[in-house]
């Protein structure tokens, strides 16, 4: 039976959850599979050591485990799925065992993730030698002191992660580096800096809630000019990705105190109506960029919070309608979010929320204009005045933009709302966007946030469509192309009618442009 051992990790782990108040062995073994599978799965030491600490608050069944295990490097890590926020609800319940467990097998843990809430917990991997260890993640509430001394020793760590704490590294392999601060002004955030100079071949870097000055500034007045950068910058030349989320003036900081290769890809989050708006002038130069011609804008909401996205980036990394909000490292160029709030260090910051007009408008002014070819608009139109803004002063905003050739929108979006960015009311002004060959509906699975549905939406859709290319044909500008993610019987609610309709319209649109792409 040749399963996987990914497949066989996954059963295993799936079952442990929901057995893990089990304090005996054998329950995996004698209470969940066949003899068959159980004698898979005790003989393949890799299975083990995969869940060897870090899942089982008890010492004695990670021991056995680690006994099953062989000689194989062990993970102390639990189930981590992407993300840290997902290992700190298991981490208090098994970081005791976890923390008896690595003076024992320091030479051979290769994941590890621990809580450190005071020197006892620092001291078993602080100034000692990791030989095997590949993945970190720490975490903490305190801050501990820096100190060079307690350099942890790991040459072939590659990935690490680091909650309000910084400790000191030699890594020289080290790929990808996240911290999170929290606000820790000087002496954290002078270690961070200092991690970051030590790992030459870093690829991925993402840096969380800075708030700092970087040179020695104990004696500063309370209104000095704000942080001031390294004063010699450090080389990040490997650099493919920097994911930056807290104030713009510390963006600032970070990016005269960096070298960065041209084509690494920039994330940034901001709070604060001032830092957003700021943002644009400190990253005018990477939005001005010959190669990035496409610009894709959109927004999503989550209860209280609205959060505004813009994407800057090449054709040459794919189309501009296949966008991924939730992971910014999927392609080059400058993603930037706008948010509305912000639980940390509200004082400090402006929580006013930049509406969509003003975003855009800041936007638009420090781009090269005539560089971008390609616009994603997802869901935007569907904002309303009342709100944050409205399509109106949306499409006023998107004026500037001349040279566009396609354009994209969630097949969601507001219909009258895309005639009138598209149609002017009074023929005599001109057409805002003369190069426009192109128009896409994205599927809703495209689009950062939930739109329209439904026959009634489906109706809308192509009654818009034959709307637009007709008074675009009488405007002497017509479009070569549509390219609409048509809708499925399921979307249209099972009605075969529905369904039928649409096909004879898809058919009828054939004659309104040269070329109608169907996309699934």
């Amino acid at each position: 039976m040749d399963v996987p051992p990914p497949v066989l990790r996954s059963a295993l782990m799936l079952i442990a959850e929901r057995t893990r108040k089990v304090e005996r062995l054998g329950w995996i073994t004698a209470s969940h599979v066949c003899q068959r599978w159980r004698v898979l799965m005790l003989r393949m030491p890799l299975l083990w050591a995969g869940v060897s600490g870090g899942i089982f608050p008890s010492r004695d069944i990670c021991e056995v485990m680690i006994k099953r295990a062989g000689d194989r490097p062990l993970s102390f890590f639990g189930d981590w799925p992407s993300h840290a926020n997902y290992v700190r609800g298991s981490l208090v319940s098994t970081t005791d065992t976890v923390t008896e467990l690595i003076p024992s097998y320091r030479s051979r843990v290769e994941e590890l993730a621990l809580r450190i809430d005071g020197r006892a917990e620092a001291k078993t991997i602080c100034g000692h030698h990791l030989p095997q260890l590949k993945r970190l993640y720490l975490e903490a509430y305190d801050i501990l002191p820096y100190d060079d001394a307690d350099a942890i020793d790991a040459p072939q760590l590659r990935s690490l992660r680091m909650d309000y704490i910084v400790v000191p590294f030699q890594a020289q392999n080290l790929r990808f580096l996240s911290i999170d601060i929290v606000n820790a002004v000087n002496e954290l955030s002078r270690a961070a800096f200092h991690v970051i100079e030590l790992a030459p071949m870093l690829e991925e870097l993402e840096l969380s809630h800075f708030a700092f000055r970087v040179e020695d500034d104990e004696d500063e007045p309370e209104d000095d000019e704000g942080p001031i950068p390294l004063s010699t910058p450090i080389d990040l030349h490997a650099l493919t990705s920097l994911t930056y989320d807290g104030l713009s003036k510390y963006l600032h900081v970070l990016l005269q105190s960096f070298l960065i290769n041209e084509g690494a890809r920039i994330s940034v989050e901001i709070p604060g109506r001032d830092s957003q708006l700021n943002l644009f002038i400190i990253l005018q130069d990477m939005l001005q960029r010959v190669e990035n011609d496409h610009l894709c804008l959109s927004f999503s909401r989550e209860n209280s919070t609205w959060s505004l996205f813009a994407h800057v980036y090449p054709s040459a990394d794919g189309p501009c309608h296949e966008i991924d909000v939730v992971d910014r490292r999927g392609r080059n160029g400058v993603h930037i979010s706008a948010i509305s709030d912000c639980i940390a260090n509200a004082a400090e910051i402006d929580i006013a929320f930049t509406t969509p007009d003003t975003f855009i408008s800041a936007l638009v002014a420090r781009l090269n204009t005539h560089n971008i070819r390609s616009l994603d608009l997802d869901l935007v139109l569907n904002l309303r005045t009342n709100e944050h803004g409205g399509p109106n002063d949306i499409g006023e905003a998107l004026q500037p933009l001349k040279n566009v050739s396609t354009i994209a929108v969630g097949r969601g979006c507001d219909m009258n709302a895309l005639k009138a960015l598209f149609l002017p009311e009074d023929a005599a002004i001109p057409l805002p966007f003369p190069d426009l060959k192109t128009l896409v509906l994205k599927h809703p699975r495209e689009c950062a946030s939930e739109g329209l549905g439904g026959i009634d939406q489906m109706l809308r859709t192509w009654a818009t469509l034959g709307h637009l290319c007709g008074a675009l044909m009488v405007r002497h500008h017509p479009l070569s192309c549509i390219r609409v993610a048509a809708f499925n019987l399921e979307e249209l609610g099972g009605n075969e009618d529905a369904w039928r309709a649409q096909e004879r319209l898809i058919k009828g649109a054939r004659a309104w442009v040269d070329e109608v792409e169907l996309t699934v």
